[in-house]
């Protein structure tokens, strides 16, 4: 790892707490209209930790962990401004992190240490039977998957409360909610949750569990957070390169394969909704042009009334010729 960072991530390790007073909204805002580099900083000092655990969980290997941590932030510094709902910045890392990391993971990018386990931590979860017995790694693949399932109103709470360690509190104040909608949305998310993983023969208790040693072995690392700075992030972002910034052309190639695939996903989106809205009206016009032709009579019945007897054929009258 670059021990050349441990400075600044000394510094993010200062700043991620309590110190940090500012909204998800406030500091995304004043980086995305402003350029501001504190804000960028403040953001990366608050939700990196997330972002590192994902991409660790996901990546074996901590050279290609790296490389996804900063491709997640430069993707965000690159789409700082089309994000819709600021108060909601924790999911859509969250998200990002996740579509970056796999993405590494099934390229078997710098992944070298594929059968090593997570961290330190104990390789499996045994239930008792040999049979049910499940790593910690796909038990963490399969609480993720069954994440992006949730409706976001329940993955947020669960994400921040449940995986994160945050207080209903301190969720509150993160989303913009009040802490009593933060408490109603956070266990309806842990009942679905359950269920999900019901379903795959896994327990919520199992996967929590894996995710607070995660949590907690990604903690206790000395330079937990390898992060480009926000000066780096907006140079690259700014289409500087990979030299001179700090950031690696892996991180850089894979900021761009994610963009690429947002991209594609949005065009397959707005694709959808033509071919929708084309179906739609031109099944009414086809119904609008029905409606409009004047009834056949001979398809009308009048009820309560048989239809005629059909007339019989004309027979052309014999001419007779009389005799002289």
């Amino acid at each position: 790892m670059n021990t050349t960072l441990a400075p600044l991530l000394r510094h993010l390790r200062l700043l991620a707490g309590p110190h940090t007073l500012d909204s998800d909204t406030a500091l995304l805002d004043r980086f995305a209209h402003r350029r501001d580099d504190v804000a960028f900083t403040d953001i990366m000092a608050r939700h990196g930790p997330l972002v590192w655990r994902v991409c660790r969980r996901v990546l074996l290997d901590p050279g290609a962990a790296e490389d996804a941590f900063q491709a997640t932030f430069l993707v965000l510094a690159r789409r700082a401004g089309d994000i819709r709902q600021p108060s909601r910045l924790a999911g859509w890392l969250y998200g990002v992190a996740l579509r970056v990391a796999r993405q590494a993971r099934r390229a078997g990018y710098r992944d070298r240490l594929r059968q090593a386990p997570l961290n330190g931590l104990e390789p499996v979860v045994s239930g008792g039977d040999p049979a049910s017995e499940v790593s910690y790694r796909q038990l963490l693949d399969a609480l993720d998957e069954e994440m992006e399932c949730l409706p976001e109103v329940y993955r947020l709470p669960v994400l921040l409360c449940a995986l994160e360690g945050l207080s209903q509190e301190e969720a509150a104040a993160r989303l913009g909610w009040t802490p009593g909608s933060v408490k109603g949305r956070l266990e309806r998310g842990r009942k679905q949750l359950h269920a999900r993983l019901t379903k795959r023969g896994l327990t919520l208790a199992a996967a929590l569990t894996a995710a607070a040693a995660s949590r907690a072995s990604a903690g206790a690392v000395a330079i937990a957070l390898p992060c480009a700075t926000a000066r780096t992030a907006l140079a690259a972002a700014a289409g500087s390169g990979a030299a001179g910034t700090g950031v690696s052309a892996g991180a850089l190639a894979l900021a761009e394969s994610a963009e690429a695939g947002a991209l594609l996903m949005k065009l397959k989106l707005i694709a959808g909704l033509l071919l929708a809205i084309c179906l739609a009206t031109g099944g009414g016009l086809i119904l609008w042009a029905q409606a409009k032709q004047p009834p056949d009579p001979s398809e009308q019945a009048v009820p309560g009334l048989q239809a005629p007897p059909p007339l019989p054929r004309c027979v052309p009258p014999i001419n007779v010729s009389r005799s002289p």
